[in-house]
């Protein structure tokens, strides 16, 4: 199920009349674990970079590991407010409840980021000394080029035009929309969000440069 969603999205929802709640609901939360293992392995990183002390580094898991879990919760709150707003205005006909299952659908590629993203960014900051590595908030050394910081956007990018696609052919489905219209309710926030990333990326790399 989960293969035919990530690698023919159209297929999965073309052949489902009603989208269950349990499986969708399960993705989301296993997206928000994901992203706590992400935020865990950058935080466990810190005593060997000479970042802090040992509580520190346990406060600032027991304050970000929730935070992480939730921002996944409220994007998806977000993205399904603007999708099911965009199809209402363009003839779409489907729930708010189909359109939040649509959306934790959408959040599948999401797990896999979260599971990856430590990966890239030890491999983008050349793990020379460890999972030390990974240390990446305000200044932290092992930011050495904007190169590195490139990699992880086009990372994340890649992985956020996954999720789009997912949404294009869920939205078109469930909401009995056209091709072109699912175009311009996904596209819209889609776009939005990649700006701000992008945006920010461009800040942080400018600051480091």
């Amino acid at each position: 199920m989960v293969r035919t969603v990530f690698f023919d999205p159209d297929r999965f929802f073309r052949e489902r009349d009603e989208l269950s709640p349990l499986q969708p609901v399960l993705v989301l939360i296993l997206a928000g674990l994901a992203s706590v293992f992400s935020t865990l392995v950058l935080f466990l990183s810190m005593p060997d970079s000479g970042l802090g002390t040992g509580p520190f580094v346990v406060l600032s898991i027991l304050f970000n590991a929730p935070l992480a879990f939730g921002w996944v919760l409220l994007r998806c709150g977000l993205y399904t407010g603007a999708f099911h707003l965009l199809s209402s205005v363009l003839g779409g006909n489907g729930s708010l409840d189909t359109t939040f299952k649509v959306t934790a659908w959408g959040f599948v590629p999401v797990v896999f980021v979260g599971l990856l993203d430590p990966v890239m960014r030890y491999l983008a900051y050349g793990g020379g000394n460890g999972v030390a590595t990974f240390a990446l908030l305000s200044g932290v050394r092992a930011i050495t080029s904007g190169h590195s910081m490139l990699l992880l956007t086009v990372f994340s990018l890649v992985f956020t035009l996954w999720q789009a696609v997912i949404w294009l052919f869920g939205m078109r489905r469930t909401h009995h929309l056209s091709l072109r219209r699912a175009v311009v309710v996904v596209g819209i926030p889609v776009a939005v969000a990649l700006l701000l990333s992008v945006g920010g990326s461009v800040v942080s790399m400018t600051n480091v440069l």
